[in-house]
């Protein structure tokens, strides 16, 4: 399940953060032992699986790492968790193969997006929270980046993200200032949910940008928002992206698919893993998928069954008050989201014949949804709002 107001129902979910690069091939080295020496960041750990991990990387290089501790401060001046800072030549890393406790990974997750990296020339991350979500994005960063190249985070906005999303918030002036390192870097911030459920309200994005603020602006202006299901549309805002998104000629393609559920499949989806390749193959770029997956303590279901048909809202569009007539009486819950994301209203009914005030709602369109506590009863719709 998916929903920022049920939290106890987050357990359910396949967490995974999903880091997809990609590199011009007009401009792709030809050497491939050519060697370029980098700070790479990652998560400071006591994990002896972690540590065998850092040891074979160090071993295939050919060069050990030199380690110092560094502690990265949040916007209040308050320090975060600390970091540890390898000094290490990048080589071929895709070719050192991840560690990590198969018993606190989803396999479905683990199965498909292992899949989809290998098909891309990329392979799996493993993390153990949210809370390593900045360490990662900067080890994959600081590895990877280059003069000439454009990033783009793409961020699930469903409910259950709420702790990555706020992460990503908090971390993005620290990520911009390291990318400032670098010449004709610019970063560009999308986000998407269920197309099946959200509408046209399921994807959002901004154009790349080496402005700070503007990039934060967008940050801050959305939420997450709810979704009946596990999956959510990961190939279609991936093929999305990449058509839309206003690259810069002769840069390099970096992207960072930031979620925690794998992508849902046709019918429900309009893209298939093939058919995703097949779209990168035709923008002549090479594409590198690295999926960094949080570990959960629960497999979870993907298909949950669910009723749409338990209420009837009238009238659309509405002027002042929307009626919600249900066929039973119950606790239910309603949010209200505008086409940027941004959670306009959200509450709770519990009169069979209940009415939501939308006076102070400024005309536009919007999507309702309303659902119970267990997610079973889940309805969506398009509201447009004409005073």
């Amino acid at each position: 399940m998916k929903r920022s107001s049920l939290k106890g129902l987050t357990a359910a979910v396949l967490p995974l953060i999903l880091i997809f690069g990609a590199c011009q091939q007009t401009t792709e080295k030809q050497d491939q032992t050519a060697y370029a020496q980098q700070s790479v960041i990652a998560p400071a750990s006591e994990d002896p699986e972690e540590k065998q991990s850092d040891t074979e990387h160090a071993s295939y290089l050919g060069n050990p790492p030199i380690s110092k501790s560094v502690s990265v401060k949040n916007d209040e001046g308050l320090e975060k968790t600390a970091v540890t800072i390898r000094e290490r030549f990048i080589d071929s890393l895709n070719k050192v193969v991840s560690v990590y406790n198969k018993t606190k990974y989803n396999k479905v997750s683990v199965s498909y997006f292992t899949s989809l990296a290998h098909s891309l020339g990329g392979k799996t991350f493993f993390a153990d929270n949210a809370d390593s979500l900045t360490g990662t994005i900067m080890e994959i960063l600081s590895s990877r980046l280059d003069d000439g190249t454009d990033i783009v985070f793409l961020i699930d906005k469903t409910g259950s993200m709420d702790d990555d999303l706020e992460n990503v918030k908090q971390s993005l002036s620290t990520i911009m200032k390291y990318l400032s390192n670098f010449n004709n870097v610019k970063l560009a911030i999308a986000s998407y949910g269920d197309k099946n459920y959200q509408y046209d309200f399921w994807y959002n994005r901004g154009d790349l940008s080496s402005d700070v603020t503007q990039l934060q602006t967008f940050m801050d202006g959305y939420t997450t928002i709810g979704n009946p299901d596990v999956p959510e549309s990961v190939n279609d805002a991936i093929v999305r992206t990449v058509r839309e998104m206003n690259w810069t000629e002769g840069n390099k393609r970096l992207m960072l698919v930031i979620g925690d559920a794998p992508s849902q499949q046709p019918p429900l989806s309009s893209y298939t893993e093939k058919e995703v390749i097949a779209v990168c193959d035709s923008m002549h770029v090479k594409f590198n998928l690295y999926p960094i997956i949080l570990s959960v303590t629960a497999d979870g279901q993907l298909d949950v069954p669910f009723r749409t048909n338990f209420v009837k809202t009238y009238p659309n569009p509405v002027r002042d008050y929307l009626n919600a007539d249900f066929d039973e009486e119950g606790q239910y819950f309603y949010e209200l989201n505008d086409i940027s994301g941004k959670k306009i209203l959200q509450n709770s009914l519990s009169e069979k014949s209940s009415t939501i005030d939308m006076s102070s709602i400024s005309n536009g369109t919007y999507l309702l949804q309303i659902y119970n506590q267990s997610t079973d009863k889940y309805y969506s719709s398009k509201v447009l709002v004409q005073h």
